[in-house]
C-alpha cells in the first residue's frame, strides 16, 4: 500500500517530509519516507529524484550506523552523478561520501577515518573557489 505522500504524487512533498523530520527519534519514519521516494522516482523514471533519494537513504544510513548499506548507498549516488551531469550532484556526493567512508572505517581503525577527512577537506577547498 503507498504511504500517503507517495499516492499524492508530489516528490518534493516527499523529500521535503525527511528533512522536516531530521531527528534522532524519527529514523524509521525517515527510512519509511526514503524507501517511498525511492519507489517514486523509480517509477517516474525520474534520475535527478534519484540522485536526492539515494541522498536522502545516505542520511538514514548514517544516523543508523547501518555499515551493510553503506557501500550500496555509496555506489547509487556515484552512478546517479555519473549519468546526470549536474554540479551540484558532484559536490553533494564528495559531501556524503566522508560520513558514510567513516562508518565504513570504524571497521579498520584510523588510518580510513584520517583518509575520508582528507578526501573531505580536499572537496571542500575544490568548490570553495
Amino acid at each position: 500500500m503507498p504511504g500517503p505522500l507517495r499516492a499524492t504524487g508530489d516528490p518534493d512533498a516527499l523529500y521535503n517530509a525527511g528533512a522536516a523530520i531530521l531527528v534522532p527519534d524519527t529514523l524509521q519514519e525517515r527510512n519509511r519516507l526514503s524507501d517511498e521516494l525511492v519507489e517514486l522516482a523509480q517509477r517516474l523514471d525520474d534520475q535527478r529524484l534519484s540522485f536526492w533519494a539515494a541522498q536522502r537513504q545516505g542520511d538514514v544510513v548514517t544516523d543508523a550506523g547501518d555499515r551493510s548499506q553503506t557501500e550500496p548507498t555509496l555506489a547509487a549516488i556515484r552512478t546517479l552523478t555519473a549519468s546526470v551531469p549536474e554540479p551540484t550532484f558532484a559536490w553533494m556526493r564528495t559531501r556524503r561520501r566522508m560520513p558514510l567512508t567513516l562508518l565504513l572505517g570504524t571497521r579498520s581503525g584510523r588510518a580510513d577515518a584520517d583518509a575520508a577527512h582528507a578526501r573531505l577537506r580536499d572537496a571542500m577547498q575544490k568548490y570553495r573557489r
